[in-house]
């Protein structure tokens, strides 16, 4: 696997395993009908294309046993949200720094980990066919949180790789008509062979979210107990908010140049059994029936079995000293030319099928049944040349240059003329907008594992259209101490329009329109120690934003004209003492200005277990405890007609402690957790005193079991 890291899993093709003496040998075809199939290991690595295909960026699966049973995709990112209380609902980071705004259509960032994207999506070269399936569940029926996840991928070929994932989070809610559930469903395929590279992908992702408006009487969760069922909600049943998100995207790549492999090292010294001739004619015979014979399986095994014994017999009598020469082939070009195509489709409605008056304050279009709608579509396409680092200059970097165009059209109501809504002219209600820019990018990079010092620089800069004037600079720097440890550093700057929602917006209970906003500029700079081997990460950043926009207690758009500073600290840490494992993370950040971004000053996410294995590591049992905390700050609510987390400053949610106790277990390739969340809930004052969103309590203790087992053929 190293190596197949290292070299990006290269192989001819129709080449099989090594033999004893380290010689590559030829392979069969197992995508042949004919003969017996082989019992292949598996091995399968993971990748993504940085910046639409300039380079491969190794990406990991997320696999890890330690930590299995958090299932909620937003905490697995942050250890602390503002969200609804329940799975699948919309959610932002409470860590500043977390949060990340950039989704043209401003709905997507609500859902930031929870919808399926091309920018998300894993590229696979596999061995064997390869399977995960996760599946987690708690709750009675008709209270029930569901999550499942379907991933299958398998090569085709050894140079082509395809895959599909459907993905499910369902919630029935514990509170009154908070019913929900957001789903997608995925097709990619990639492949590479010599100077060509392909992938696509397209996917669709849904959301259907019931809408409650939260709890009417904050204080019955505070002093009682009372079953949620008895509780009251401000709007009536028949509320949605339903989103669909259509992407696909592609990316051709060319290579130029001539081929030449890149020698690693002149030579190493590679230690193996010293030859004999019986043990050569043998393997040249099982190599010669293992490609021609159907029916001589059994003749195989048995000659296998004789060469095995006879191995053990050469290694006893010696062994020889081999030169062995290796090769990276991570560039084997000087330069490529890349092409790509994004295409993405949104749609957005609020449904009402009876208005709650006394929780809206207007209705400005119809006061007894709504449906507000927004639809935009947005399409990027783009062209680059890339010249290819040289592994045997190390220190060298990559280099490229290219353009790029966005193209947008937004249709959505822009006026509050009621007269109008009963004409057959739609035009004169809806409204569409088209616009494009077009973008000039180039980068600076050197990302070779042999070099200590690796780097990432790149600037776009938009030079005609609606945007013109925009740019982005930024990357990232980091520097090795040792092979375990790194000091990293990151910095960008943007200039940027301020999302077109801001701008215009027309709904029921909600309009603003012509904001004459200026560009939003945002400043942020991160500095972290990583070191692997002590499980340790210290850090440090600051952002400083210009135009900062939010929503104020009143519901009206607002645009700070003061700059607004956060400055945030952090410590990761994993702690071992014999079988006891404590993994601990702490944030501590401060807003410049509280009355516009309120921030808990600090975050702690604790996880305390004991490691249990049997004899033979066949079962791996972890046994703790989950606790998170959060200072007091004012969370902000949320407003169920535009989507949107606004500003409060009624009651400061935090400074409670909350408890999850938790088994996972691990079984071969099956990791099992059971846990137990908000036990807390016992231990404080009325049982409930906990939110999220303002209005939003999260739910009481609730048991929850789940599973994701790997197949590899």
């Amino acid at each position: 696997m190293p190596l197949s890291i290292v070299a990006q899993n290269y192989n001819p093709g129709n080449m099989g395993g090594y033999n004893p003496y380290g010689e590559m040998t030829p392979g069969r075809d197992t995508t042949s009908k004919k003969g017996k199939k082989q019992n292949i290991a598996h091995q399968h690595y993971t990748w993504q294309w940085a910046h639409d295909g300039v380079y491969k960026k190794i990406v990991d699966e997320d696999t890890l046993f330690s930590g299995a049973h958090v299932a909620n995709p937003m905490f697995r990112y942050s250890p602390s949200n503002t969200y609804l209380g329940q799975l699948g609902s919309p959610y932002q980071s409470n860590i500043f720094i977390l949060r990340d705004w950039s989704e043209p259509t401003y709905y997507h960032n609500l859902y930031k980990n929870i919808f399926f994207k091309p920018k998300d999506a894993l590229l696979y070269n596999t061995t064997t066919p390869y399977t995960t399936l996760s599946y987690a569940s708690a709750g009675s029926r008709g209270r029930n949180e569901t999550s499942l996840n379907l991933t299958h991928v398998q090569n085709i070929t050894p140079f082509w790789n395809a895959g599909f994932r459907y993905n499910l989070n369902r919630a029935d809610g514990r509170f009154l008509y908070s019913k929900n559930k957001v789903y997608d469903f995925s097709f990619f395929t990639n492949v590479e062979k010599e100077r060509f590279a392909f992938e696509m992908f397209i996917n669709q992702n849904n959301s259907h979210l019931n809408e409650n408006g939260g709890i009417v009487d904050r204080q019955i969760i505070k002093d009682t107990t009372e079953k949620t069922d008895n509780l009251l909600v401000n709007m009536e049943d028949g509320t949605s908010n339903n989103l669909r998100n259509f992407n696909f995207y592609t990316n051709l790549q060319y290579q130029f140049g001539r081929h030449a492999f890149t020698k690693v090292k002149d030579t190493v010294e590679q230690i193996v059994p010293k030859k004999s001739p019986a043990l050569d004619s043998l393997i040249a015979l099982r190599d010669t029936l293992a490609l021609t014979a159907d029916s001589v399986s059994q003749i195989m095994d048995d000659l296998v079995a004789q060469i095995d014994t006879m191995r053990v017999m050469v290694a006893e009598m010696g062994m020889d000293t081999m030169q062995v020469v290796r090769y990276d082939t991570t560039w084997s070009y000087l330069s490529k030319f890349v092409v790509h195509l994004k295409v993405e489709d949104n749609y957005r409605d609020f449904n009402e099928k009876s208005v709650t008056r006394d929780f809206f304050e207007n209705s400005y279009i119809n006061s007894a049944k709504n449906r507000d709608r927004f639809h935009d579509k947005i399409c990027n396409v783009g062209a680059k040349i890339v010249f290819n680092e040289i592994p045997k200059h190390p220190y060298l970097p990559g280099i490229y240059a290219g353009a790029d165009m966005d193209m947008r059209y937004n249709r959505q109501r822009l006026t509050m003329d009621t007269s109008l809504q009963n004409t057959q002219d739609t035009a004169s209600v809806f409204h569409t907008r088209e616009y494009s820019s077009l973008y000039v990018s180039g980068g600076i990079f050197n990302i070779d594992t042999n070099a200590k010092l690796n780097y990432d620089a790149k600037v776009r800069i938009c030079l005609a259209g609606e945007h013109v004037g925009n740019f982005k600079v930024g990357g990232y720097i980091r520097q090795m101490l040792t092979p375990k440890a790194y000091v990293r550093a990151d910095a960008h700057y943007r200039l940027e329009d301020v999302n077109p929602y801001w701008k215009y917006y027309a709904g029921n209970h909600d309009f603003w329109f012509d904001k004459n906003m200026s560009e939003e500029k945002e400043l942020k700079i991160e500095a972290k120690y990583v070191n692997e081997r002590l499980r340790t990460e210290v850090g440090a950043a600051y952002t400083n934003n210009d135009g900062y926009v939010w929503m104020d207690s009143t519901f009206n758009i607002r645009q700070e004209r003061k700059p607004i500073s956060t400055y945030t600290a952090w410590v990761k840490q994993h702690f071992r003492v014999w079988k006891f494992h404590f993994v601990e993370q702490v944030y501590v950040q401060k807003s410049s200005n509280e009355d516009v971004l309120s921030l808990p000053l600090v975050s702690v996410y604790s996880s305390n277990y004991i490691e249990l294995t049997t004899r033979n590591k066949a079962m791996t049992v972890n046994l703790g405890v989950d606790v998170s905390y959060d200072t007091k700050f004012y969370a902000d609510n949320y407003r169920p007609s535009t989507m949107t987390f606004y500003n409060q400053r009624f009651d400061k949610q935090g400074n409670v402690i909350e408890g999850t106790a938790f088994i996972d277990l691990r079984i071969a390739r099956c990791n099992i957790f059971l846990k137990y969340e908000h036990f807390d809930y016992y231990l404080r004052k009325g049982g409930g005193n906990y939110f999220s969103a303002y209005n939003y309590p999260t739910n009481p203790p609730l048991f929850r079991f789940g599973l994701r087992w790997s197949f590899f053929d």
